[in-house]
């Protein structure tokens, strides 16, 4: 069969021989006119159209996926590649819509339109045809193992083979993630070869169900970034993020599998494909052979001419580096490290998922040198050039990416929750083992204040709280590290440590190899618990809010009520502190639902009740002072503006200091924590606001870290959010 490739730079009506689309329109009691069209083939390419050249009001006329509505808003210009029924029954209809972003190199269109482009559900009405909903690319459909054969050459491209084993459920065939310069020479399915539409960062196979089939991929795919202008450049990488080989998205349980890779390079070249590996050398080409130790989905290629890797076994546990003689740690320092971090975390929750006891430190150049090891590749650490730190009291970056083996393989829509909250868990353990309880206070009040008030990777300002739930968050997004963190230390108070530390060995044990989402988090953690979990857990995972407690006493009753908008949540052990003319003294609710009484003894007249005050939970907090933030005019001689940046405001957002005089002052309402602050000029360089305290400011006389105790009732305690 001739094989036919649909590519972005072809016009939709040419591709499908299909004349401009008619509309039609269904009206619905509920949303009012639903945008439609008379066939699945003219409904496609309605929408395609609109998604290319409408605005995104039309375009959410016709089309209901949120995801792909935001997608639409985004103000890079849009092409369209594809528009396809790829399975019709009677009133129903499978589309295969497909577009991306013009400009920006293949992987980042893949990624910018991954939420968008793959399938969809049309169905007929009183003979409008409408899209319904998107099909996730892994419905009943899996990838069960990958064996890629790559050619390197340095600065220009690799040459993949890759052969893939699936099992094909859905009716209306296969479709996969890959990046969109990929340049296929061949796709062969069972031998034969296929007919395949590509674009929008997706292809699809048309084929029938099968238990087992054999997909075989030629192609080739150039390098992306330049990293110098030399011909043969010292070094180089195609990332994981790069989506170079197949894949559904970075969520999906049903793409981990067994991966084997076959690499060849020029000999001067160092290379990690971020899996264990071996190395050969013949006729001037370093042969590298890797098998991942548990379920992968995307590998990392990079490779330095400037390498020298060492590695070190303890135990079972095989360490590796790859970096320049140049980097700030020595490998004895890297590996010291890790083992460090392994040993202290096996000891409270086992191995990491059996058998994933490998580790390699990468120095990846191609990132630049903008800092240390702040990203994980599967069993790679990775670092920009030069190192950057370890960590230090306010976190430990190394160990987070260490942590990650722990989870993993966490799947599904809470999977960023599971790996990264996880490794943030990871950090608050390795803080208080090195410096003691009080760094490791200091970094949950730092969690808490970047989930109040930080900030999305798309810039999106003020806070998490009331705009965004974990669940309704698919991609990578901070929500995961701030709010998703606080979960774990709230179920290890509210379990104790011997029983969540069961849950969580549960729970990795259980991966093992093998997908394991919320749900088997949550089943894990029942297991310990000898109780469900799920009336613990979900709520944190699906509420845009968190907790809002008050308590009162009246008479010999504790009374505990949650009031925030939204889910109620489970919070036993919830301490509540009441002040007496006899002192404090702390009584522990169970509060379970909107309400809960405690009786206690009649212990006279309360004048304080603090709820939480030793901060188990996220809640919101509603004692704190009026703080006065002072600097010596003499500090900033000359100034005649002053201004102040602090953790506790979003990023971009000062307060401007009044002059009493010879001091700038700033007084303010804060709820109780500890915040990080520097005073600047108006035109001075210096840490932006909501990022004071986090590095990059100049003179450390301007700066300043503040604890503010709980004195007094306070509103609006984060001011400017």
């Amino acid at each position: 069969m001739p094989t036919f490739v649909v590519r972005a730079t072809l016009l939709i009506g040419g591709i499908l021989g299909i004349a401009a689309p008619t509309v039609a329109a269904q009206q619905s009691a509920a949303t009012g006119p639903i945008i439609g069209a008379s066939t699945p083939d003219s409904l496609a390419t309605l929408v395609m159209q609109t998604f290319s050249t409408g605005t995104p009001e039309a375009f959410a006329a016709i089309f209901p996926d949120s995801a792909g509505r935001v997608f639409m808003r985004s103000r890079a210009p849009k092409q369209s590649n594809l528009a396809q029924v790829i399975w019709r029954d009677r009133g129903r209809a499978v589309l295969l819509l497909a577009g991306t972003t013009r400009d920006g190199g293949g992987g980042n269109q893949t990624n910018n339109a991954r939420h968008f482009s793959g399938f969809y559900s049309a169905a007929e009405s009183g003979g409008v045809w409408t899209v319904t909903h998107q099909i996730p690319f892994d419905s009943a459909n899996y990838i069960r193992s990958q064996g890629l054969a790559v050619d390197i050459a340095p600065g220009k491209a690799i040459a993949v083979v890759d052969t893939l084993i699936l099992t094909i459920g859905a009716p209306y065939g296969f479709g996969f993630r890959i990046n969109n310069d990929v340049k296929f020479r061949s796709i062969r399915l069972d031998g034969k070869s296929v007919a395949y539409a590509f674009g929008g960062g997706v292809v699809w196979v048309p084929t029938p169900r099968k238990a087992r089939a054999t997909l075989i991929l030629e192609y080739s795919l150039a390098a992306e970034r330049r990293v110098d202008s030399a011909a043969t450049p010292a070094f180089g990488a195609f990332h994981n993020t790069d989506m170079w080989h197949p894949a559904f998205d970075y969520i999906s349980g049903n793409h981990l599998a067994q991966i084997s890779i076959t690499a060849r390079i020029p000999a001067e070249y160092q290379l990690t494909t971020t899996i264990p590996q071996t190395v050969t050398m013949s006729n001037g080409v370093r042969t590298v052979r890797g098998t991942s130790m548990h379920a992968a989905f995307l590998l990392a290629l990079i490779f330095d001419r400037e390498w020298t890797p060492r590695t070190t076994d303890f135990g079972d546990f095989r360490f590796e580096s790859f970096t320049t003689p140049a980097f700030r740690y020595p490998h004895d320092t890297l590996a010291a490290r890790t083992k460090y971090v392994h040993d202290l975390l096996a000891r409270r929750f086992g191995e990491p998922q059996s058998p994933s006891r490998y580790l390699a430190a990468v120095e990846d150049r191609a990132l630049g040198a903008s800092g240390g090891f702040n990203v994980r590749m599967n069993n790679a650490a990775i670092s920009g050039g030069g190192g950057g730190s370890l960590g230090s009291e306010s976190g430990q970056v190394f160990a987070h990416e260490t942590g990650h083996a722990w989870t993993m393989n966490a799947s599904g829509r809470a999977s960023n929750f599971l790996h990264e909250a996880w490794a943030k868990f990871v950090e608050s353990l390795v803080l208080r083992d090195m410096y003691g309880p009080a760094a490791e206070t200091n970094y949950w009040e730092a969690t808490r204040t970047s989930y109040m008030v930080g900030n999305d990777r798309s810039g999106w300002a003020g806070g998490f709280e009331g705009r965004q739930s974990i669940l309704g968050d698919f991609d990578n997004g901070r929500i995961h590290y701030m709010k998703g963190a606080w979960i774990l230390r709230a179920a290890n108070w509210a379990m104790g440590d011997s029983t969540f530390d069961r849950g969580m060995r549960y729970y990795i044990e259980g991966m093992g190899g093998t997908p394991g989402g919320h749900e088997e988090f949550v089943a894990a953690l029942s297991k310990a618990a000898g109780h469900s979990m799920a009336s613990f857990v979900m709520p944190w995972l699906t509420s845009k809010y968190i907790p809002d407690v008050e308590a009162r006493v009246e008479g010999d009753r504790l009374i505990a009520m949650q009031q925030q908008p939204g889910e109620t949540f489970d919070l036993p052990r919830l301490e509540v502190e009441l002040t007496t003319p006899t002192g404090k003294s702390i009584r522990t609710v169970d509060l379970r639902n909107r309400a809960a009484t405690l009786i206690i003894d009649r212990i006279g007249p309360v004048s304080e009740i603090r709820v939480d005050p030793n901060h188990r939970y996220l809640l919101q907090r509603h004692w704190g002072e009026m703080v006065r933030f002072e600097l010596p005019v003499s500090k900033l001689t000359g100034a005649q503006s002053v201004q102040l940046a602090a953790t506790f405001l979003r990023q971009g957002v000062t307060l401007p200091a009044t002059k009493s005089g010879d001091t700038w002052v700033v007084e303010v309402p804060l709820s109780e924590g500890r915040y990080s602050y520097v005073w600047s000029t108006a035109d001075s360089v210096g840490a932006r606001g909501g990022d004071a305290g986090r590095g990059g400011t100049t003179d450390p006389a301007l700066t300043g870290t503040r604890v503010v105790r709980p004195l007094q009732h306070v509103e609006n305690p984060y001011p400017g959010r």
